[in-house]
C-alpha cells in the first residue's frame, strides 16, 4: 500500500489538499471538481488497507447504509428496461459515493485543518460572490435580464446554497475567532445576506430562513442557562414560526375577488375571458379589458405600434394589458392616463408587470402567489405550476411501484408514460422529473430505498460531533431535497457528499480535539 512508503503524516497533507480543491472547485468550476475526485478514487483505492475499510464501515453506520442504497442502486438495474439510461445515471451521481466515502476513510485530522478547509470554502464562495455581482452588472441591462444569470460558474440554485452555508460559516468563525479578525466575518456575512437577496432564488430563501431559526435556538441556549426557560423559549419561537407559517400560507394561497365591470367611464363595454383567468400582482389580467380606448390612449403618450412584437415575444398591446393589470388598473383610456412617465417607458422598454421592476423576496412571494392564485390556466411558463405537475406524476408513480420503484433506468420513461396517459397539458420540454429529491428517491427505488436513504440522513446526524454549526448546515442540504433534486447535478451530489463527509468523518487522531469540538458548541 502506498501509505506504509509515503508515511500518515505526508498522506494527511495530501488528502487535505485534495480537500482544499474540492472546497474551491465547489463553486466555481466542474472540470476542476471532476479531477479532483478522480484523484480522490485513486488515492483511496492505493492508500486504504482493509483493515481501516473494516473498522471506519461497522464504526461510521451512515457507511453502512449508503453502502446498502448503493447496493440497492445496482440491484435496480435488474427490473429496469433501458440499462444504458440506468448505468448512465449511476455514473452521474458516483462522485456523491467517492467523495463521501474518501472523507470517511481518510478524514481530516485535526481540527485546524478542519477549519481550513470550511474557510477556504467560505472565502471562495464569498470571492465568487462578488465575481458575480461585478460580471452581472457590467453585462446585464433592464428587461433582458435574468436573474439566473447571476451565476456565471454553476447552477443559481447550487450556489445559492453553497452562499447560505458560507453564510453559516462566516458567523460561526465570526463567533469563534478572536477580537482582532472576527469583524471581518460578520462583514462577509452581511454581504452574503445581500447577495442572497438580490439574486432571488427561492432555495435560497428557504434556506437563509432555516439558518436564521437555528441562530434564534443558538442564541436562546447559549444566554439562558436555566432548563425551564430554554424550554420555554424555545417553544415559544416554536409556536412563533408555525404561526407566521400558517398566516404566511394562508395569505398566498387566498383567492382573489374578481369583479367584472359593464362599461368604462367612457361608457364603452368591457371584455371579458373568464374560462381561464391569470393573476399580475394580484390582479386578474383577462378582465375589464376596453381595447378601443386603449389603442388611442397610448397613441397620445407613445409613437411605439401596440401591434408591434416586443422583446419578450408578445404584443406590445398585451404588455400594456399586463401592465396596467400589475397596477391594479383597469384596460382603458383612464388607465393609460394614470400610467406615469416612468410606467410609459417600462412597457416601452419590454416590462410587462412593475414586478419585473423590482428585486428581492416580496416580488419572488408576489409572483408565487399569482402563480397559485390562477385559475385552469396552462402551466408551461410558471416554475411553481409546472413543479405541481411533476409532484403530482412522481407521487402518482411511487405509489404504482411502492416498494421497489421502477429502478434507476426507467425514470424518465415512467414520467413520459405518466405524462401521456394523463393528457398533460405540459409541453415535450417542461416534461421533468419530480424536482424533490425524496420523491425521486421513492420513484426509483420504491419505499425500500426511500427507507435506506432515510436512515442514512438519520444515521449521518448521530454521527457527527455536538456541533450546531454542523447540524445547521446538514439541515439546509436536507431541507433543500424538498424542492430540488440536489444529487441529481455534479455540484450538488458533490457538496452534499463533502459537507456529510468532512462532518461525519471527523476523527482526530491521538488527540482529544473531537471532544473539545463538542464542548465548545
Amino acid at each position: 500500500m502506498l501509505n506504509k512508503i509515503i508515511g500518515d503524516k505526508l498522506l494527511n497533507l495530501i488528502y487535505l489538499f485534495l480537500y482544499i480543491l474540492l472546497a474551491v472547485f465547489l463553486p466555481l468550476n466542474k472540470v476542476g471538481l471532476s479531477l479532483t475526485t478522480l484523484l480522490l478514487v485513486l488515492c483511496t483505492i492505493s492508500c486504504t488497507p482493509f483493515p481501516l475499510l473494516k473498522h471506519t464501515f461497522f464504526q461510521k453506520r451512515n457507511m453502512v447504509w449508503l453502502s446498502l442504497f448503493f447496493s440497492w442502486m445496482v440491484l435496480s438495474l435488474i427490473w429496469s428496461g433501458n440499462k444504458q439510461e440506468g448505468l448512465k445515471f449511476i455514473n452521474l451521481i458516483l462522485p456523491f459515493f467517492i467523495v463521501f466515502y474518501s472523507l470517511l476513510l481518510h478524514p481530516v485530522s485535526s481540527r485546524q485543518h478542519l477549519n481550513l478547509v470550511l474557510k477556504i470554502f467560505l472565502w471562495t464562495v464569498s470571492a465568487t460572490a462578488a465575481c458575480n455581482l461585478l460580471i452581472f452588472s457590467k453585462n446585464c441591462y433592464g428587461i433582458n435580464c435574468e436573474m439566473r444569470d447571476l451565476s456565471f460558474f454553476v447552477s443559481h440554485i447550487r450556489f445559492a446554497l453553497m452562499v447560505v452555508i458560507a453564510m453559516v460559516l462566516s458567523f460561526y468563525f465570526f463567533i469563534k475567532t478572536d477580537i482582532r479578525r472576527k469583524w471581518l466575518f460578520l462583514l462577509n456575512s452581511f454581504f452574503l445576506l445581500y447577495y442572497t437577496f438580490f439574486s432571488e432564488v427561492l432555495s435560497g430563501f428557504v434556506s437563509l430562513i432555516i439558518a436564521v431559526i437555528f441562530l434564534l435556538f443558538y442564541f436562546v441556549q447559549k444566554h439562558f442557562k436555566n432548563r425551564k426557560a430554554v424550554r420555554n423559549l424555545s417553544l415559544i419561537i416554536c409556536l412563533i414560526i408555525a404561526s407566521g407559517a400558517i398566516v404566511f400560507l394562508k395569505q398566498i394561497s387566498e383567492k382573489p375577488t374578481v369583479i367584472l365591470l359593464e362599461k368604462s367611464k367612457k361608457g364603452n363595454l368591457y371584455w371579458h375571458d373568464t374560462a381561464a383567468i391569470m393573476f399580475d400582482n394580484g390582479y386578474p389580467i383577462s378582465v375589464n379589458i376596453q381595447f378601443q380606448e386603449l389603442n388611442e390612449s397610448w397613441r397620445k403618450i407613445s409613437n411605439l405600434p401596440l401591434d408591434s412584437i416586443s422583446k419578450n415575444g408578445m404584443s406590445y398591446e398585451w404588455n400594456l394589458i399586463r401592465y396596467l393589470t400589475s397596477k391594479g388598473l383597469t384596460k382603458d383610456a383612464e388607465g393609460v392616463e394614470a400610467l406615469t412617465k416612468q410606467d410609459i417607458e417600462n412597457i416601452e422598454d419590454g416590462y410587462v408587470s412593475v414586478l419585473d421592476t423590482e428585486k428581492g423576496l416580496r416580488m419572488r412571494i408576489l409572483k408565487m402567489k399569482d402563480e397559485i392564485t390562477n385559475i385552469d390556466v396552462n402551466p408551461n411558463g410558471y416554475t411553481l405550476l409546472q413543479r405541481i405537475n411533476y409532484w403530482k406524476a412522481g407521487y402518482a408513480i411511487f405509489k404504482e411501484h411502492f416498494w421497489a420503484g421502477v429502478g434507476v433506468g426507467d425514470v424518465k420513461s415512467a414520467y413520459n408514460e405518466y405524462y401521456d396517459k394523463t393528457g398533460s397539458r405540459l409541453s415535450k420540454e417542461n416534461r421533468r422529473k419530480s424536482h424533490q429529491q425524496f420523491l425521486s428517491v421513492g420513484v426509483s427505488f420504491g419505499m425500500i430505498g426511500l427507507f435506506v436513504f432515510g436512515m442514512f440522513l438519520w444515521s449521518s446526524y448521530k454521527t457527527i460531533p455536538n456541533s450546531k454549526m454542523m447540524f445547521a448546515i446538514l439541515t439546509i442540504l436536507i431541507c433543500s431535497f424538498l424542492n430540488e433534486d440536489t444529487l441529481e447535478t455534479q455540484a450538488g451530489a458533490t457538496l452534499v457528499a463533502f459537507f456529510f463527509g468532512l462532518f461525519s468523518g471527523i476523527r482526530f487522531h491521538g488527540t482529544n480535539e473531537e471532544k473539545r469540538l463538542d464542548e465548545e458548541e
